[in-house]
């Protein structure tokens, strides 16, 4: 009977560090929130928001944490509210694709009915410089009264691991990984971009920018502040 609860333990410890192993590509510490502006082409401020760590759990072989993301315009009114899960199994991050529905296009429809179908964009343990990495998809539906107001695709293709940088912004100096990918966007017109952003295991997302087809940047995201 030992021998057989000694081995359980030792594959029970297995699955818990191979999960405490992962590169988790968020603050793994209840509590801890992040702030980051955002600034237009000109490098206006457009607006702020914040992501919040409420809740981690850990099993054999993952780890989870629930995010409460709140959006803001540039006078510091709220916009949106809402709460995803980014999540680490077997040595894989998921972050869900939602997070690439704006704010604006999130909140012009808050009254109505929104069904959102989204998959799940990966991260490998190791993000190793000329890699690629899978594509992902959102869908956004939206009804009023049961008839079809709109309907919305957004595409991230194309990503590749462009390198590894220290990034520093207001928040601090963080080591990095550079992705680069396209976005589609389907909706009345079909709109192209392309983007980067800069990525630091247990932080997440310190810098992103997005350019138009002629490699003209239009915007950037920042991480201004983190509270652990």
């Amino acid at each position: 009977m030992r021998k057989i609860f000694a081995l359980f333990l030792i594959i029970a410890i297995g699955g818990l560090v191979k999960a405490q192993n992962c590169a988790f590509y968020y603050p793994m510490k209840e509590g801890a929130k992040l702030s980051y502006t955002n600034y237009d082409k000109k490098n206006k401020i457009t607006g702020t928001s914040t992501q919040e760590i409420t809740e981690i759990s850990t099993a054999s072989n993952s780890t989870a944490a629930e995010v409460i993301i709140k959006s803001f315009d540039k006078k510091d009114v709220p916009v949106t509210e809402s709460t995803m899960t980014v999540k680490c199994i077997d040595g894989v991050f998921f972050v869900s694709m939602e997070r690439f529905l704006t704010s604006e296009s999130i909140a012009a429809y808050q009254d109505m009915d929104v069904e959102i179908e989204s998959d799940e964009l990966m991260f490998p343990d190791n993000l190793d410089v000329g890699g690629t990495l899978p594509d992902g998809r959102v869908e956004m539906s939206v009804k009023n009264n049961s008839i079809p107001i709109m309907d919305m695709t957004v595409t991230v293709s194309n990503r590749k691991v462009e390198a590894k940088e220290k990034i520093t912004t207001p928040a601090g100096t963080f080591d990095c990984v550079k992705i680069s990918y396209d976005i589609t966007t389907d909706m009345v017109v079909t709109i192209r971009v392309k983007a980067a952003e800069w990525i630091c295991e247990d932080v997440g997302m310190i810098k992103s920018e997005t350019y138009n087809r002629n490699d003209v940047l239009i915007g950037s995201t920042v991480l201004t502040e983190l509270m652990n």
